[in-house]
């Protein structure tokens, strides 16, 4: 982890960055700003969800909130390397793989934190990390005399940060399936209206 960077939370965001050697904020130029709050929400959708091989990387300093959709269209692929796989998202159309929503989960997320997210997603490098709108479902509670009920299923748009995997990293690397692949996607259900695609934890095995 980061034991010299646990003194540095109580520092104003100017003191914090200071501290900080430019080799540990080179994948994350936007620390001064992120510092300016508490907390910055954060969208995942790979191996960093619950019960997921990196979810320290979001839980040692973060909250789970939710699930979540993305509301633009994504080609979700996975790198396929056994019980080591990862996923990355691709903005780019293609021909052969879908573009659709992907399902993943809400975090609230200490700035700090985004020194080892950013590095570890190759922030800048592999990926980049932009503000993306999310759907997020969720269903009213209310009493009718007397009785509790529930509202039909909702949704209620939020906006988060969210790792890109960079066309230009991966259009030479992609490789028709060889070790790179499309994760699967799900038919509609109750609280999605449409295909989606998710990384689940039985993608490390298939």
């Amino acid at each position: 982890m980061w034991p010299a960077l646990t003194s540095i939370f109580a520092s104003s965001p100017f003191e914090q960055f200071n501290k900080l050697g430019l080799s540990e904020t080179k994948h994350t130029p936007d620390l001064l700003k992120l510092t300016q709050y508490k907390f910055q929400l954060l969208f995942v959708a790979d191996e960093m969800q619950q019960n997921h091989r990196k979810n320290h990387l979001v839980y040692e300093n973060g909250a789970h909130l939710c699930a979540a959709l993305t509301q633009e269209r994504y080609a979700l692929f996975k790198h396929d390397l056994g019980k080591q796989s990862s996923s990355f998202m691709l903005e780019k159309r293609f021909h052969t793989v879908k573009s659709l929503p992907v399902f993943g989960e809400l975090w609230a997320v200490r700035p700090l934190q985004f020194l080892q997210l950013d590095k570890y997603k190759e922030n800048l490098v592999s990926s980049y990390r932009k503000r993306i709108t999310l759907s997020v479902p969720y269903r009213a509670l209310y009493y009718i005399h007397g009785d509790l009920d529930t509202s039909e299923w909702r949704s209620q748009k939020i906006r988060a940060w969210a790792y890109i995997g960079r066309p230009d990293y991966y259009d030479p690397i992609l490789d028709n399936g060889a070790l790179h692949k499309p994760c699967n996607y799900y038919s509609p259900n109750q609280t999605f209206t449409e295909d989606y695609y998710a990384f689940r934890t039985k993608e490390y095995r298939d």
